[in-house]
């Protein structure tokens, strides 16, 4: 079986028989998601929302603190 077939586009493994959550990178070191396990998602979710909750949290503060001194 040819491992590259699991590679989508270089840089994404997607190998819904492995059930490993993290694979070794093709290149370099480190590891990646399997993204063919459906935990690798909320995994993405998680980082995802670590990223904007900085950006969103000073957004809601003020948001609060307007309505709450417009009065």
């Amino acid at each position: 079986m040819d491992p590259n077939k699991f590679w989508k586009w270089g840089i994404f493994y997607v190998n819904r028989e492995n059930p490993e959550l993290f694979v070794p990178k093709r290149y370099g070191i480190g590891y990646t998601l399997n993204f063919g396990n459906r935990w690798s998602w909320a995994v993405m979710a998680l980082i995802l929302f670590a990223i904007a909750l900085p950006f969103a949290a000073p957004v809601v503060i003020i948001e609060a603190l307007r309505g709450r001194f417009s009065h």
